[in-house]
């Protein structure tokens, strides 16, 4: 066992949770008495983690945020000392118009806009020398049957960029996408809605981000940002935000790539950077990033082996290999 949630969103106002732990104290209490002593004379070697919270009087999308969660940062970091590290979930809303009259821009802006509040209200909090587990993020669209950004490409593009910024935050050491299984609103393999199909392996648009994503950073040493010559500059509900995104990913010496175009243009890209003369790619794109409920099928997933540039196509992600 090398790791230990110490429970789960625990923070919220559930029956089950506030009958347990009527307050953040008592939360602090039991863990730092119990739970804590005795996991770490089973495990010795596992990492600790207590729940984090959200640390702010309203929540993303500007509704009150009731005391038992704004409160709940400062009892567990001012008085449990011995853990190792604390975990947050991190939805962001897109913050878009709903299903009538969808905006790309817009809802991609959501994403830079909201990781500027929280690293404010979560990372900066957090005492130097305790680590940050990310053990769920994902987009939160609400009910998928009245927005409509969730299951579309878009979704996997909005994950994308905020994975890119959390990756950057040296205190985060943990980075779980969720959920695996599940509705549209969030899972990779959407096997409780009629287009899912476990079976076949069909990726939802946002599973098929993901895929890449770690496809390309498996295995990895370390990364650095992707420096772009001529980037773009995307300006959405008051937000400015980069069209391209990009890693370098070091394995065993040798130089992968990751490149995120948020722009409706295609742009060319130079590798030469990338230190190699040939690379295998593989790019996600479609013709219509707000598609809804959309799998593998839908996407246009195109591979093929490129030298010393690349066109990347408008809304896409594109990994390379050498």
């Amino acid at each position: 066992v090398e790791y230990i949630e110490l429970g789960n969103e625990l923070y919220f106002a559930d029956a089950d949770f506030v009958a347990k732990y009527p307050t953040p104290n008592d939360y602090v209490s039991d863990i730092k008495n119990n739970w804590i002593p005795t996991l770490t004379s089973s495990f010795p070697a596992a990492r600790l983690a207590v729940i984090g919270s959200f640390d702010l009087n309203v929540d993303l999308n500007g509704n009150p945020v009731p005391a038992r969660i704004s409160t709940w940062n400062n009892a567990v970091l001012s008085q449990i000392a011995t853990n190792h590290a604390i975990t947050f979930h991190y939805y962001l809303p897109p913050n878009t118009t709903t299903l009538s009259n969808p905006v790309v821009p817009q809802a991609l802006a959501a994403s830079f806009k909201h990781w500027t509040t929280l690293k404010q209200a979560t990372l900066a909090i957090v005492p130097a020398g305790r680590d940050v587990y990310i053990t769920e993020y994902n987009l939160n669209d609400g009910n998928q049957t009245q927005y409509a950004i969730a299951s579309t490409w878009t979704h996997g593009l909005y994950t994308s960029a905020l994975f890119l910024q959390m990756i950057e935050e040296p205190s985060i050491k943990m980075l779980l996408n969720h959920q695996i299984t599940g509705s549209a609103s969030f899972a990779s393999l959407t096997s409780f809605t009629p287009y899912g199909d476990t079976i076949h392996n069909r990726l939802s648009a946002e599973g098929n981000a993901m895929r890449l994503l770690h496809q390309t950073l498996i295995g990895s040493d370390s990364c650095f940002k992707f420096q772009f010559s001529n980037n773009l500059t995307i300006q959405a509900s008051g937000v400015s935000y980069p069209g391209l995104m990009g890693l370098c990913v070091k394995k065993q010496g040798r130089t992968h790539g990751l490149l995120l175009n948020l722009s409706d243009q295609s742009v060319q890209v130079n590798l030469s950077s990338l230190a190699l003369s040939t690379f295998l790619y593989e790019q996600i794109s479609t013709s219509n990033p707000l598609q809804k409920n959309i799998d593998t099928r839908q996407l246009s997933i195109v591979r093929g082996s490129v030298t010393s540039s690349i066109v990347i196509p408008r809304y896409s992600l594109t990994s390379l290999t050498p």
